[in-house]
């Protein structure tokens, strides 16, 4: 059976090292426990700040509030100078009580009218996500007799000269057909000050070098009107390599395919095919896009590989946001908080199906972990409440819904032993990216509770996320 052994931080495996601690945190709280890890979460910063000073390059990170709720990464990013993007009055309404100002706050999504008065009266920034949102900030500009409004133009289907990508076209911003006709109407208005354009994908390197060529031709199409835009945001999506091993995942992908073509188990639960499937050829198709799941390149080479393109301009990107004095803007979503995060779920215990499967009984399933959002494909670690022989046992995760569906994973995961009830399972990478998504209470299950790691003494110190500080030890 291939492993997919997820990467485990420093900090995550000196933490699961004091085994009591996280047996006696884990009676504070009926449901699962979500540890949190703010100084990692610093430190995925003070890479992607290493990658712009090297460059040279002005550079304004902002933090993706939306994943995550906890105030903790909220002050984090706060201490450590960067902005913070929000996607709704809630999340304006965190950020301003934590500390931040207008000025630090940029706007995301689509906005409601209570969302985008706020925003206003804060001079935050706003990336306009259509038309519409457009005629709603003329239309409060009237009615809260305020003085101006600072925008972005998102533009969902960005260009690159290069036609033979193939670029999926978002659903949030406004069509690059249209660009031309808003910007005239900001040109229109003098309350109406545009700062620059936005684009937001998941796409490699040479494709978002592509989408800041484009971003500089609406810039200098702009500048012909009379206007004076001198940022860039380039979003997010940047990914984090997650796996120990990255052939590992090509291993599992080999070993599934062989399976479904030979008609033989798949060590899946019932045999799922993760999109892989075998077509009317007899072939296995829906390989390479599986192949995507995981990726090998930290984020930090792709922001640098994407400056210093010089296929477009005949010359280094940066070199020409340097010299044009360009800002450049980032909203870092999963990389800004990889390894900041693990989940920890109690044992009910263990059963066979009676069709010779075993199953894992965990207090905790699927909306606690938003595996509907994103599978957790990496394995879980086992953390034994006592020390018992070995003895490999091979199982699936199951949750505690009345639902066929709430499988925590759906490979057949193997351990060195027998998991026990009380014992933990330990899932890397949920509790700062993805668990927040879609926590929820189906059955009145209780959602998950946040606990913050501190790591500035050395050894691991436990907090409430409610009563801790960034600011004091």
């Amino acid at each position: 059976m291939t492993r997919l052994l997820p990467y485990v931080h420093p900090y995550v495996a000196q933490t699961l090292r004091y085994k009591d601690q996280l047996f006696q945190l884990a009676q504070l709280h009926k449901g699962p426990i979500h540890l949190i890890f703010p100084e990692i979460f610093s430190q995925n910063i003070a890479h992607f700040k290493g990658v712009f000073d090297e460059l040279e390059l002005q550079a304004r990170i902002y933090y993706a509030h939306k994943p995550n709720k906890s105030r903790v990464f909220v002050r984090q990013a706060l201490k450590s100078g960067i902005n913070i993007d929000v996607a709704s009055l809630g999340e304006l309404t965190t950020a301003l009580s934590c500390g931040f100002t207008g000025a630090r706050i940029g706007c995301t999504g689509a906005k409601n009218r209570d969302f985008l008065i706020t925003a206003l009266h804060h001079q935050c920034l706003i990336s306009l996500d259509s038309l519409f949102e457009l005629q709603e900030v003329l239309t409060l500009l009237d009615l809260c007799a305020l003085p101006h409004a600072r925008l972005l133009i998102r533009v969902s289907d960005p260009q690159t000269r290069d036609r033979s990508l193939a670029l999926k076209t978002s659903r949030f911003g406004i069509p690059r057909a249209q660009v031309p006709a808003v910007c005239q109407m900001i040109q229109a208005d003098s309350r109406l000050v545009l700062e620059g354009f936005h684009f937001h994908n998941y796409e490699p390197a040479e494709a978002k070098a592509g989408f800041v060529d484009d971003m500089l031709s609406l810039i200098e199409d702009a500048y012909a009107i009379g206007l004076a835009p001198h940022i860039i945001d380039i979003g997010g999506g940047f990914r984090t390599p997650w796996l120990v091993d990255y052939r590992q995942w090509s291993e599992f992908i080999d070993a599934l395919a062989l399976a479904l073509k030979e008609r033989r188990p798949t060590g899946t639960w019932r045999n799922y095919g993760y999109g892989l499937f075998v077509n009317e050829r007899g072939s296995i198709s829906g390989r390479d896009k599986m192949l995507g799941e995981f990726v090998s390149g930290e984020p930090a080479e792709v922001l640098r590989d994407m400056f210093l393109d010089q296929s477009l301009r005949d010359r280094p990107l940066a070199d020409i946001l340097r010299e044009n004095l360009f800002e450049v803007m980032l909203e870092p979503g999963s990389s800004i908080f990889a390894h900041c995060g693990i989940s920890l779920l109690r044992v009910l215990g263990v059963k066979d199906t009676g069709d010779g499967e075993n199953l894992i009984l965990l207090d905790g399933n699927t909306y606690n972990l938003s595996l509907f959002m994103q599978e957790q494909l990496m394995d879980p670690l086992l953390i034994s409440a006592t020390e018992s022989s070995p003895q490999p046992h091979s199982a699936y995760l199951a949750g505690n819904l009345c639902k066929e569906g709430d499988m925590l994973l759906k490979r057949k995961i193997s351990f060195e032993r027998v998991p026990q009830s009380g014992d933990l399972i330990c899932f890397i990478n949920t509790a700062a990216y993805t668990s927040d998504f879609e926590d929820a209470s189906p059955h009145q299950h209780p959602l998950g509770k946040k606990f913050v790691v501190d790591m500035r003494q050395g050894a691991p110190s436990f907090y409430d996320e409610e009563v801790y500080s960034p600011y004091y030890l």
